[in-house]
């Protein structure tokens, strides 16, 4: 059968001859409806396409400490940024923390090394992964040490002026220091001799007798029982004081002797040391070094040869000093100091005989302390082998 089709070209219809063919015409035709079609397809597709989705499940890419290890009370981050994740994935990590973004960085304060978790999950799975913050262990808690330093000393005074006479009463005070207020125990000596015992008093009072006419001194010593041993002290303060005689007695204090009416008709020599005491720290020109003061009579021994010897030994064996230069020590090795005398007198008193002996030439080892004796001994030397007339010791604690 033969169509009628019109083909419009530029707007001028133009029958086209009765012999065309219907299926040369079709190809045409459904060309211009799929250029209706297609553009009316895309926008159906937009509007009505589901929304995208992944196919795998979320990763966490990354999820560390920054840094990995603090000091206690400082601060750390934690870092993370998490892949393929939908938007209906849950993210959170632990210790308190919670639900976090897709990728961060939070600052935290851990009082402990702590291990944080971070967790994603959606329908397609989940992924997980750790990080670690240390903190430093604080160092152990040591309790402070208390310095404790032993007492001193400040000072040693009376309450009288030198020098008073036989028979006045003089009072002693020390006044000493204890930076921690420890209390205080204090011993007062006269002339080497223990006058009192360990107490909390710190005054003596004194009354001066007639054999203590003279220079005297007075010591005391204090401790807090915390340094010292109970045989010794931490310090101690000397002062001197004078004792004079009356003035009826036929003495003259201020010379080394004296003339005492002779009252014995025997003519055998003898002499009676009536005090010893050291006096320490004393400083003979520029040497340091201690005093030993010896109050003496002696009778029937004018224009004679004499000697004072004081010898030096451990208080606790008697074992001498052993002399190692040759400058203070008596024949035998025993470090010893003496001095020569002559007296004028048929009856003669030596109110202070003075012998001085340098520190060094103790010959003791640094650092130590040690209860030594000093051995005083009149001699008689005007016949040999010589004869000992009188002697008499006295201790002493030596610091070095």
């Amino acid at each position: 059968m033969d169509l009628l089709v019109i083909y419009m070209s530029d707007n001028d219809p133009t029958i086209v001859g009765e012999n065309k063919s219907f299926w040369k015409t079709l190809p045409g035709i459904l060309t211009a409806i799929a250029g209706i079609l297609t553009p009316i397809a895309a926008i159906l597709a937009l509007i009505f396409s589901p929304s995208p989705t992944t196919d795998s499940a979320p990763q966490i890419h990354e999820f560390i400490s920054i840094p990995t290890e603090i000091d206690p009370g400082d601060e750390a981050k934690l870092k993370w940024e998490i892949e393929k994740a939908s938007i209906d994935s849950e993210i959170a990590i632990d210790n308190g923390i919670g639900d976090v973004p897709l990728s961060g960085m939070i600052s935290v304060k851990p009082k402990k090394s702590t291990i944080y978790t971070l967790e994603v999950k959606n329908s397609k799975g989940s992924d997980s992964k750790i990080a670690e913050i240390k903190v430093k262990e604080e160092p152990p808690h040591i309790a402070p040490v208390v310095r404790n330093d032993p007492p001193v000393v400040l000072s040693l005074t009376s309450d009288r002026d030198s020098p008073q006479k036989v028979g006045a009463s003089i009072t002693f005070t020390a006044i000493a220091e204890d930076d921690n207020n420890d209390p205080l125990s204090y011993k007062f000596f006269l002339n080497g001799r223990a006058m009192t015992g360990w107490s909390n008093e710190n005054s003596w009072t004194w009354t001066a007798e007639a054999e203590e006419a003279g220079v005297n001194q007075i010591e005391v010593r204090i401790r807090d029982g915390l340094h010292a041993g109970s045989n010794s002290y931490d310090d101690n303060r000397n002062v001197n004081f004078k004792i004079t005689v009356p003035p009826f007695a036929s003495m003259d204090v201020e010379s080394l002797f004296s003339t005492i009416p002779s009252v014995k008709e025997s003519t055998t020599p003898s002499a009676r040391i009536d005090n010893v005491y050291i006096e320490h720290d004393f400083w003979q020109g520029n040497v340091l070094g201690m005093v030993i003061h010896t109050k003496f009579s002696i009778d029937n021994f004018v224009d004679k040869s004499g000697s004072v010897e004081a010898y030096f030994s451990f208080s606790n064996n008697n074992v001498a000093l052993r002399d190692f230069d040759g400058l203070y020590k008596a024949p035998d090795g025993q470090v010893s100091v003496g001095e020569s005398f002559t007296p004028r007198y048929t009856n003669t008193v030596f109110y202070d005989f003075r012998l001085f002996i340098p520190y060094s030439q103790l010959h003791m080892s640094p650092n130590e302390q040690n209860g030594l004796t000093a051995r005083v001994v009149i001699w008689d030397n005007s016949d040999y082998p010589h004869i000992s007339l009188a002697e008499s010791s006295v201790n002493f604690v030596f610091k070095s």
